[in-house]
């Protein structure tokens, strides 16, 4: 064996190392980008599981401010005002992560299900255009959007049947 096969034999086998290390790195990314998705879908899920745990300490006001904003009393309208904010600001988090890819579609289209739950009451509706403000105007143009898909039927209105309320009544007087 010659000096010229040794060193094509070196080239080769050093080729083939710098495949296998970009194998190796690309697979550790991939993992790296699986638990990066993976945490943003945890933190958001609980975050969004420990504001509802509060409105399991204002039941009664918390179905009532979704029916009727409006009509609570000062003190009832703050709390409400309070857990909503917190899920509309859980919402704002989701979306973001999401438009940074950090959450699949699927998991998209599931808390987007859950925000159009939440934005078919009366009483959402509501509180959104006393607090909108509070949040980044992407955010309020996107939840804007779904409102006036939801006023004008592009957008199904979820089933409430047990809560005694109808929305698609009150959807209807919607002005986005």
């Amino acid at each position: 064996m010659n000096w010229d096969a040794i060193g094509a034999a070196g080239e080769v086998l050093g080729a083939l190392a710098v495949v296998v290390s970009l194998m190796y790195l690309g697979r550790q990314v991939k993992h790296g980008v699986n638990s990066i998705e993976n945490e943003a879908y945890s933190e958001t899920a609980r975050t969004f599981r420990e504001v509802l745990g509060l409105t399991g300490q204002y039941n009664d006001q918390f179905i009532h401010g979704l029916k009727h904003f409006d009509s609570m009393s000062p003190g009832d309208r703050w709390k409400f005002a309070i857990v909503m904010h917190g899920q509309l600001s859980n919402f704002e988090s989701f979306f973001y992560k999401q438009k940074r890819e950090y959450i699949d579609d699927e998991h998209g289209e599931r808390w987007k299900r859950i925000i159009i739950w939440y934005l078919s009451w009366p009483g959402v509706v509501q509180w959104w255009k006393q607090f909108s403000i509070a949040y980044t105007d992407t955010f309020q143009d996107y939840v804007n959007e779904l409102l006036k898909g939801l006023a004008d039927g592009s957008i199904p209105v979820p089933d409430h049947s047990g809560f005694d309320v109808d929305v698609t009544q009150s959807l209807s007087r919607l002005n986005f």
